[in-house]
């Protein structure tokens, strides 16, 4: 594991992940360490290694500074001996001096690694919560533990890094908000209590709790091991398939089985059966909600990370244009069957805000649509998101500020009277459903990126397989065709091709 030291002046030191110094000699860099300069968290390499250490993970070399070298021996880098060369060669310039590492706030400066860990580990949270809702992937900080980790794993690509971290932040911010609604949602269940419910509906009702934790513990064990990416993602595809299948398939069981109708007997039992369809039907329609509706969101979520990540990918944006009529449709259809029960304008304007959101995407398709080389063009995948987030937090808030005024069938959807109110604003399934919501969303964003990239990697490789098959260039002639039918707008020809 320990770093093979060079005799030369090529060690390099990185702070925050970004920041880089160097590069300094094997006694600069010791002499560094033992002044408090270079902090047991700094990661430290040299050129040509493979793998790249915290300070403190260094040999004992790295402890104090070694012996002083005497200068005698070292040769003066500033006036070299005449050396006969070729009088093309050109000439070598002087070595300019290593910057000398920053000091660290006085409290750092005692060479204490646990104390560093604890302040490190107390600034983990504001870090994976400002990765995970970060839409540019590509500007994501990497820290240096992580860094090193990757890179002694083979991820040498810097994006690739930020890939990897922006995932595990992810499924680390998943965490608490799963746990939360999965506990809100067994405190609404032993309130209501189990009168009436047979033993089968009780084993269904504690089978519907299970694929919260499911999705709390998936996502714990996937960001665990988040530097094995493979890994990774079969524990979070196994956990989602159980997550979001099996509401479904608690769906399909017939209501009446839940309801204990021991004591009922003849035409009790026929209304009974009749009733309990109708509740059947509804309850299986608002358990559904937060997995159905979760999933769109999360689709469109992972093409913008993807896009923004691999801009000059095509196939995240092309989704991403499919995905959002979609959407649209599938929440216009559920809020019809709601709007003819509770009809409002308020309502309407809402919802209208809320689904019409992403249609900002379909009205930008072309930033999506095609590969992205300049800065310029990348950042407005971002102006697009805000614009989206707005209006759509336009709608959210009016969903609110209706919840909070509307009073339906002559009650009030949000209320303190039992009696005058449908719902209490202390209610744990009015927080329940939308936490659920959000942390499936999330889940799913993951899920669908790393099929993002393993879809964007076949597709590289076997275009570019075709391209150098005989079938490309009657494939490209066909394509020319339907240009020119009127399918698309005729493209502009590249700089190449014109000169050609």
């Amino acid at each position: 594991m320990a770093l093979p030291p060079p005799g030369d002046a090529a060690w390099l030191m990185t702070r925050t992940g970004s920041d880089q110094y160097g590069p300094y000699t094997l006694a600069q860099l010791a002499a560094y360490i033992a002044e408090g300069r270079i902090l047991p968290g700094d990661g430290v390499w040299h050129h040509g290694a493979t793998v790249r250490l915290n300070a403190n993970q260094l040999p004992a070399f790295g402890v104090a500074a070694p012996a002083p070298v005497p200068a005698a021996p070292i040769p003066a880098p500033l006036a070299p001996a005449p050396v006969p060369v070729e009088p093309a060669a050109a000439p070598v310039a002087p070595v300019q001096p290593a910057p000398v590492p920053p000091a660290p706030v006085a409290e750092a400066q005692v060479y204490a690694a646990p104390a560093y860990a604890a302040a490190t580990q107390g600034n983990k949270a504001g870090l994976h919560i400002k990765r995970a809702f970060n839409w540019n992937l590509r500007s994501l900080p990497v820290e240096a533990d992580e860094e090193g980790v990757l890179i002694a794993n083979g991820v040498d690509e810097a994006d690739a890094r930020r890939y990897l971290v922006w995932r595990r932040s992810v499924l680390f911010v998943v965490v608490i908000p799963a746990i939360i609604a999965a506990l809100l949602k067994t405190i609404g269940m032993v309130t209501q209590g189990f009168e009436g419910i047979s033993g089968t509906g009780i084993l269904i009702a504690i089978a519907e709790l299970m694929p919260l934790y499911i999705i709390a513990l998936t996502a714990w064990l996937a960001a665990k091991c988040w530097d094995q990416h493979r890994r990774s993602r079969s524990v979070l595809m196994r956990g989602w398939l159980i997550a979001f299948l099996a509401p479904l398939l608690l769906a399909l069981i017939p209501f009446g089985w839940r309801v204990d109708t021991s004591s009922l007997s003849g035409n009790q039992l026929a209304q009974m059966n009749i009733v309990a369809s109708l509740a059947g039907a509804a309850v299986a329609y608002v358990t559904l909600m937060p997995a159905v509706l979760s999933l769109i969101p999360g689709v469109l979520r992972a093409c913008l990370r993807i896009k923004a990540l691999i801009p000059e990918a095509i196939l995240p944006g092309l989704f991403l244009i499919a995905a959002t009529p979609l959407y649209v449709f599938l929440f216009l259809v559920i809020f019809t069957t709601i709007n003819q029960v509770i009809g409002d304008v308020l309502l309407i304007l809402g919802v209208l805000a809320l689904v019409g959101a992403p249609m900002f995407y379909m009205l930008n398709a072309r930033s999506f649509t095609r590969p992205l080389r300049t800065e310029e063009e990348i950042a407005k995948i971002g102006s697009v998101q805000n614009l989206v987030l707005l209006v759509g937090g336009i709608g959210v808030a009016l969903l609110v500020v209706y919840a909070f005024m509307a009073e339906p069938f002559g009650r009030a959807l949000i209320g303190t009277d039992p009696q005058t109110s449908a719902i209490r604003p202390w209610d744990p399934n009015l927080f329940q459903f939308p936490i659920e919501y959000i942390v499936r969303s999330l889940f799913t964003t993951v899920l669908v990126a790393d099929l993002f990239m393993m879809m964007n990697l076949q597709l590289w490789k076997h275009t570019k397989e075709f391209q150098a098959s005989a079938d490309a260039a009657s494939y490209d002639q066909l394509m020319v065709e339907i240009e020119e039918a009127g399918y698309t707008a005729p493209s502009q020809p590249t700089a190449q091709q014109q000169t050609t």
